[in-house]
């Protein structure tokens, strides 16, 4: 629509728009279309956007293989592949699954938070039980640092062997990103879970 400032103020104030947008639309001399169809919803487009953009970094996320997906589907009992056949779309996963897989990923944020701690505690018990973890791949959690690898490797085959607290500053920070991606998975969960129409049939 071309613009008009009158229906420009009321459409910015009426959907809570940036009131930014006004010199944006009075410099282009239009007013998007959207804005007037009959079905048009703000929280939609949000939606919208919001989907697209998580849907890639969950992807990215899942490619780096930090979290292996056998490990996390043999926990939640699910049939053989599920959560692999569910990322490639070849079968879905229902309202309860979804809040199964929040459980198991509130229970590796927890673990990689006490991680976290137990640098700065040097408590090596703790941080072994996190490098143990059956479902996280630590050579992809380290981002292939080799030698702090072999490091970890020779403390988990060896109770004698002391942690690499030296490298104390280079682990806390690998954890602290694996950490904000685990918050990711679960926020992206929640919000598949309520506001994906196939989970609210």
């Amino acid at each position: 629509m071309v613009f008009d400032e009158k229906i420009a103020a009321e459409i910015i104030d009426k959907y809570g728009i940036p009131k930014t947008k006004l010199a944006i639309w009075r410099s282009r001399n239009a007013i998007p279309n959207k804005y007037f169809k009959e079905n048009f919803s703000p929280i939609h487009e949000l939606l919208k956007s919001f989907n697209t953009f998580d849907i890639a970094h969950i992807q990215t996320i899942i490619n780096a293989k930090k979290i292996k997906l056998l490990a996390i589907n043999e926990e939640c009992r699910f049939s053989k592949n599920k959560i692999y056949r569910a990322i490639h779309r070849q079968t879905r996963l229902n309202y309860d699954e979804v809040m199964q897989l929040i459980y198991e990923g509130n229970k590796l944020k927890k673990l990689t938070k006490q991680a976290i701690n137990a640098l700065l505690d040097r408590d090596k018990d703790i941080l072994m039980e996190f490098f143990n973890h059956k479902a996280l791949n630590i050579k992809a959690i380290l981002n292939e640092n080799q030698t702090l690898i072999n490091k970890i490797k020779k403390c988990i085959h060896s109770k004698k062997t002391p942690f690499p607290f030296e490298h104390a500053f280079e682990i806390e920070k690998q954890l602290n990103i694996f950490l904000l991606e685990i918050k990711f998975i679960i926020i992206f969960l929640y919000y598949q879970s309520e506001f994906d129409p196939k989970y609210n049939e």
